[in-house]
C-alpha cells in the first residue's frame, strides 16, 4: 500500500538535484501574468481598470468561472480534460430554477449539486471501465446536455423567482469563492486526492505500481469537478435571474483557458497548482473588460481569447510526456 512518504520520495527521486528554475517560474508565471496584465489594462484604460465600479463588474466577470476552474483543477492535475462543464452549467441551471419555483433556493441548490454529482460520476465510471477517451467523452456529454438544456428550455428561457435576486450581492459573491478556495486548497494540498491526482498526471502506470487507485481517482475527480459544476449553474442561475438555452455556453472554453493562463500544465503532475484556477479567473475577466474598454465586440474577444489560449498552451505543454489520447 502506497503512502504519502513513499510518493514523496518517489517523486523526489526523478528530480534533478540542484535550484530548479523551471519549477520556480512556472509557480510565479500566474502571477506574474496577472500583474502584467492588470498594468496593460490599467494604463490602456487611464485609471478605469481598478475603480471600484470596475472592481465590481470583474468579480461579476470571474467569481463563477472560479469555482468551475478550481473544481477542475484535479482532472488536469491528473492530464485529463473535462469539457462537459458548459452542458453541466447549462442542465443545473435550469433544473434549479424549475426546482426554485416549486420548492425554493435550498432545494434548487441540492439538485444542482446532486446533478452535476451524477454527471461527473458517469463520466468517470465510463472512462475507466470502458476506456473511452476523457476528451471525446466529455465533449459528448456536453452535446448530450445541451441538448437536454434545449428541451427543457423549450428553444426560449425560464424566469427565476423574483424572491432570489435578493441572493446576487457582492458578499455573497465573494463568501462563496472563499469557501470553494478552502475546500478545494485543502484537498488539494493536504490530503490524498491532490497528492494521487498529482503523481497519476507524473506517470499513471508508476502511480499504479506504486499503489494508488488510479481508477477510482480518476472517477472522484471528474465527480469532484462535476459537483462544482453544479453549483456554478446554480451561480449562472441567481446572476441571470433565469436560465435559457445559452446557459453555460463557452463556459467549458473559459474554464480551460483560465486554468492554462494561470499557470495549469496540461499533462498535469507536479505543474497542477489549484491557484492556478484563481488566477486565471482573474486575468481572462480582465482581458475580456480590457477588450471591451477597447471597443471590441463579442467575435474579436473570442478570437484573442483563442489566440492567448494557443499561445498559453504551446508555451506550458510539456512535449517530452506527452499523451495524445488517453
Amino acid at each position: 500500500m502506497v503512502t504519502d512518504t513513499d510518493l514523496t520520495q518517489k517523486q523526489k527521486s526523478r528530480q534533478p538535484i540542484g535550484f530548479d528554475y523551471k519549477a520556480v517560474a512556472r509557480y510565479l508565471s500566474g502571477f506574474l501574468g496577472l500583474v502584467i496584465i492588470v498594468l496593460i489594462f490599467q494604463i490602456a484604460s487611464e485609471g478605469g481598470l481598478l475603480q471600484p465600479r470596475n472592481i465590481r463588474l470583474l468579480i461579476n466577470q470571474s467569481f463563477i468561472i472560479m469555482c468551475g476552474a478550481m473544481g477542475a483543477s484535479f482532472v488536469l492535475a491528473q492530464g485529463n480534460l473535462d469539457l462537459s462543464l458548459g452542458g453541466v452549467v447549462g442542465i443545473t441551471s435550469t433544473l434549479g430554477v424549475m426546482t426554485a419555483k416549486v420548492y425554493g433556493p435550498v432545494a434548487a441548490l441540492a439538485v444542482a449539486l446532486v446533478v452535476g454529482l451524477c454527471v461527473g460520476l458517469i463520466i468517470g465510471s465510463v472512462h475507466v471501465l470502458f476506456k473511452v477517451p476523457a476528451i471525446i467523452l466529455t465533449i459528448c456529454m456536453m452535446f448530450a446536455l445541451r441538448g437536454i438544456t434545449w428541451i427543457l428550455n423549450d428553444d426560449g428561457s425560464i424566469a427565476m423567482p423574483a424572491s432570489l435576486a435578493k441572493y446576487d450581492t457582492l458578499p455573497n459573491k465573494l463568501i462563496v469563492v472563499g469557501i470553494v478556495f478552502v475546500i478545494v486548497f485543502i484537498l488539494f494540498e493536504y490530503t490524498k486526492v491532490g497528492k494521487y491526482s498529482t503523481a497519476i498526471g507524473a506517470n499513471a502506470t508508476a502511480a499504479r505500481q506504486s499503489g494508488v487507485p488510479v481508477n477510482q481517482m480518476k472517477v472522484l475527480a471528474y465527480a469532484i469537478s462535476g459537483f462544482f459544476g453544479g453549483l456554478c449553474g446554480f451561480l449562472s442561475m441567481i446572476r441571470a435571474a433565469s436560465s435559457s438555452t445559452n446557459s453555460g455556453s463557452m463556459f467549458e472554453i473559459n474554464v480551460l483557458t483560465a486554468l492554462v493562463i494561470g499557470g495549469m500544465s496540461l499533462n498535469g503532475g507536479s505543474g497542477a497548482k489549484m491557484k492556478s484556477g484563481l488566477i486565471g479567473a482573474l486575468m481572462l475577466a480582465i482581458i475580456q473588460n480590457g477588450l471591451i474598454i477597447w471597443g471590441l465586440n463579442d467575435k474579436w474577444q473570442q478570437a484573442v481569447q483563442g489566440a492567448i489560449l494557443i499561445i498559453a498552451v504551446a508555451i506550458s505543454y510539456d512535449r517530452k510526456n506527452v499523451v495524445v489520447i488517453d
